[in-house]
C-alpha cells in the first residue's frame, strides 16, 4: 500500500472509531446502562396521599389556639435565662493567600 491509500484508512478508522464511541457515549438506542436521570411512574395511591395530605393541611388553618395561657401569673412569673452567644470571629478572607 501506498502512503495516500494507508492515511485514508487510518482517518476512516479514526472516524468509525470516534462515531461508535459516541454511540457508545449517549446510550444508543437499547442501551443497557440505567441513567442517572429517569421518570419514576407515580404509584396508584400517590394521588389519594396527597389528596389527604391537603385535606389536612386545610382542616389546620381552620384550627384556634387558646392564648389566654400566656395572660396566666404563673407564665408571667417565668423568668429568662438565656444568654447572647458571642459571635466567634470568621476565618481569613482568602485561606489560600500566603501568611505573611
Amino acid at each position: 500500500m501506498n502512503s495516500k491509500n494507508i492515511t485514508v484508512v487510518v482517518i476512516i478508522v479514526t472516524v468509525s472509531a470516534m462515531l461508535i464511541g459516541i454511540f457508545i457515549y449517549f446510550g444508543g438506542a437499547g442501551s443497557s446502562v440505567d441513567s442517572d436521570l429517569s421518570v419514576v411512574p407515580t404509584a396508584p395511591g400517590t394521588q389519594n396521599l396527597s389528596r389527604e395530605l391537603l385535606s389536612s393541611l386545610a382542616s389546620l388553618k381552620d384550627l384556634k389556639l387558646n392564648t389566654d395561657f400566656f395572660k396566666d401569673k404563673a407564665f408571667a412569673s417565668l423568668i429568662d435565662y438565656s444568654e447572647d452567644l458571642k459571635e466567634d470571629p470568621l476565618g481569613r478572607e482568602n485561606p489560600f493567600l500566603p501568611i505573611e
